[in-house]
């Protein structure tokens, strides 16, 4: 995840991001994340950072993955996540780039 979340190339940045939403379901490495959250949170964190649009819109969408599926651990550590959600869904509503 770490290789691949920092490579030169965004759209591997941007997998390996989704990558880590799709995992955090109950049927594969819920505990797993739940066991690092603090490291899982600040990639997301980020990733929601980067220069690339089309990672930051994949962070977005995991940290609505990681709400669903990790509930209040996640939503716990609110303060830190919120402000680059904020800034993800500006910058996605600004941009002439088609939302998911």
């Amino acid at each position: 995840m770490q290789q691949f979340g920092t490579s030169k190339n965004e759209h591997e940045r941007a997998a390996a991001t989704y990558i880590l939403g799709y995992i955090s379901d109950s049927d594969s490495c819920l505990d797993c994340i739940k066991e690092s959250l603090d490291p899982f949170t600040n990639f997301l964190i980020d990733r929601m950072q980067d220069d690339s649009l089309i990672v930051r819109e994949a962070a977005g969408e995991t940290v609505g993955r990681f709400c669903e599926n990790l509930t209040g651990d996640f939503i716990g550590l609110h303060k830190k996540i919120m402000p680059c959600l904020i800034r993800v869904a500006q910058d996605l509503a600004e941009s002439k780039h088609d939302m998911t």
